[in-house]
Parts: structure tokens; sequence; C-alpha cells
């Protein structure tokens, strides 16, 4: 038996799974997340590190998945509750995923927000 890892597998299961839980520690750039929101896998994450600066937290309309403290049990037990009551409420679900897929996490986006960023801090803008 080899481990290693398997692209093909990875899709396989993000894309089969209705939910994806992240409880990391230290995250100074997860790609995994971005992944799952365009899969229309909903994200649960620690608030650590990019993690935190690419997922919102659900309020019933806006935001991509479900964010708990790490090493906060109350917290991490609220953000399942919370997502076990949108996945019950199938309208709920499907807005949360579409805004999930609607994210653009693209180099073009990036670009373009880094662009105005810098027309934002130029002198005599």
């Amino acid at each position: 038996m080899a481990l290693t890892f398997d692209d093909a597998l990875v899709h396989q299961v993000l894309t089969g799974s209705d939910i994806l839980l992240m409880p990391s520690i230290y995250e100074p750039y997860g790609i995994t997340q971005m992944y799952t929101l365009k899969y229309g896998t909903v994200p649960i994450v620690s608030s650590v590190g990019r993690l935190d600066d690419s997922i919102q937290s659900f309020d019933g309309k806006t935001g991509t998945g479900f964010k708990f403290a790490f090493n906060e049990r109350k917290s991490f037990q609220q953000a399942l509750q919370n997502s076990m009551a949108c996945f019950s409420d199938k309208s709920s679900w499907e807005r949360l995923i579409n805004n999930g897929m609607e994210m653009d996490f693209s180099w073009d986006n990036a670009a373009q927000q880094y662009s105005s960023l810098f027309q934002d801090i130029q002198p005599n803008h």
C-alpha cells in the first residue's frame, strides 16, 4: 500500500462531500477551502490565518461557510449546530452553496484588486 497524493481522489472526495471540516491550528495560505467552495462543499473552518480571511460566516443570506475559534469547544459546537440547522433548510443550504461557488479566487481578480488598492493609496488620487 502506497500513501501518495492522488489529485483525482481529492477531487472526488471534495465534490462528493456536503461539508469539509478544517480545524487547523495554523493556516498561512490554505487553498483547500477555496476548492471546496467551487465544488459546492461547505467549509467549517477554524478562524486562523487565511481560513479566517477567505471564509465568511453564513448569516442566512450572505457568507460562504462556518467558522469557529480554534481550541474553544463551545465555538466548535456552535459552528456544527449552525451548519446542521442550515443543512436542514434546503433554501438556506442552496444559498450558502451558491454564495461559495460564486467566489472569484482567480489571478485576474486578485490583480484587479491589487491595482485598485495601489490606485487608492497613490498621492493626488
